[in-house]
């Protein structure tokens, strides 16, 4: 078994004088790592659950009109091999399952059925927007056997349409504007200079191309909109892609843009 101790989550910010220190396998005082398993004899796990929605890290919208905005109160949808399991149940902000903001035990708690299958975040347990939420079943037996843990996350999105007049609608996106942690959307981008081929632009405010021969730059930018995924029934009628001069340009250029797919 493999384990990987960190202190801070994913997305987390980093802070100053947080720390623990533990005792390792070289110590002598005694005080090494252990391991203990506990084991019980029993037919088997149970068989996990089937997640059946949302769809795994896509958005989850509330529709109004054709106006399309975050949608804070979800139903999560799952099938159940047995009816006679239990299910526990996590929802957190983060895939750690560290900031957990709902834990239910269907043994105790009688939020949902298990075997319905549904379970609607309403009432008290409505949602905020902002956030990408990770959520996971297991299946507890009779017998008090755990089955495997099943996971899926969804966005409720900061965006929101803007009407544009008639049947048509517009997002505005960019880099993080959907989440309060700034990573949905996904966008991307630096600059590679042909003059300097093992130099990372990642970090620069600026992004620069140019050609003076022979030496160019060219600059690479990518948005994962998987996330902003529409819901059935509405497409994607035109696409603009809007970068902003930092600074006049030099002689007259041609820019060529090319489609990654």
């Amino acid at each position: 078994m493999d384990m990987f101790i960190a202190v801070r989550g994913k997305f987390e910010g980093y802070t100053n004088g947080d720390n623990i220190v533990l005792h390792s396998s070289e110590t002598s005082t005694g005080n090494a790592p252990s391991f203990e398993l506990t084991y019980k004899w029993g037919s088997g796990a149970p068989a996990p659950v089937t997640i059946t929605g949302p769809e795994d890290g896509l958005s989850v919208w509330n529709i109004s009109g054709d106006n399309l905005s975050g949608n804070t109160q979800p139903t999560l949808n799952w099938t159940i091999s047995s009816s006679s399991d239990d299910i526990l149940f996590q929802i957190a902000t983060d895939e750690d399952f560290r900031l957990q903001d709902l834990v239910l035990d269907t043994r105790v708690d009688n939020d949902f059925s298990p075997s319905a299958g549904t379970f609607t975040m309403n009432g008290t347990r409505t949602l905020d927007k902002g956030n990408m939420y990770f959520w996971r079943m297991a299946t507890v037996d009779a017998s008090g056997h755990y089955g495997s843990w099943e996971t899926s996350s969804f966005i409720v999105s900061n965006l929101e349409s803007i009407h544009l007049g008639g049947d048509r609608y517009e997002f505005r996106i960019r880099h993080g504007n959907g989440t309060n942690d700034n990573q949905y959307p996904e966008c991307m981008d630096t600059f590679i200079d042909s003059s300097s081929v093992n130099a990372n632009y990642n970090g620069d405010s600026e992004m620069s191309i140019e050609y003076n021969n022979p030496d160019k730059t060219s600059i690479l930018m990518g948005c994962n909109l998987v996330s902003n995924f529409l819901p059935v029934g509405y497409v994607v009628e035109s696409a603009q892609l809007r970068f902003i001069l930092t600074d006049s340009p030099y002689n007259l250029f041609v820019i060529g843009v090319w489609e990654s797919r």
